[in-house]
């Protein structure tokens, strides 16, 4: 399926003042003045934000659980299950969970669905194998979670849906 991408129209001169205020492509100024950053003071603030710019991530639902869950992992040593969907978004993330893992000292392995032979989502087979592999526990990411619980397999859970 080919998708076509159509940028609002903006004024020319706008573009240009960004793109060369912040030495960057036109579509790059583009992109940022559609999204409201239409000053290189607004534009920068979104690109490099300091941690006052970021939301309070405790606002997102089932974060104390979470936190909580991981904080048990590290304590015990425990190693954990990663479930992601094939797509560009489930690697970077997969990776950020798993560098940030290993930084707390957890071991992690993860499955990545197989397009051709699984259903998106979740499926129980995978999950057993990560139990009978000795993962207490697993995390899924921007995985569509309600086609099997964890809990079938007697395995803790923590999903993340955008992370």
């Amino acid at each position: 399926m080919h998708k076509r991408w159509t940028i609002r129209k903006h004024d020319a001169d706008a573009v240009n003042r960004l793109s060369n205020e912040l030495s960057v492509r036109p579509l790059i100024a583009a992109l940022l003045i559609a999204r409201g950053h239409d000053t290189a003071e607004k534009a920068l603030q979104f690109l490099n934000p300091s941690p006052e710019d970021l939301h309070e991530p405790f606002l997102l639902k089932g974060m104390r659980e979470a936190v909580e869950r991981i904080r048990r992992a590290v304590e015990a040593k425990e190693k954990i299950f990663i479930w992601g969907d094939l797509d560009v978004r489930w690697h970077y993330r997969n990776s950020l969970l798993r560098r940030t893992f290993a930084l707390l000292g957890l071991e992690t392995d993860f499955h990545i669905t197989d397009r051709f032979t699984e259903s998106r989502g979740l499926n129980i087979r995978p999950l057993q194998a990560a139990r009978d592999g000795l993962y207490p526990w697993w995390s899924s990411v921007d995985t569509g979670t309600s086609s099997c619980d964890g809990r079938v397999c007697q395995l803790d859970q923590a999903r993340r849906d955008h992370l």
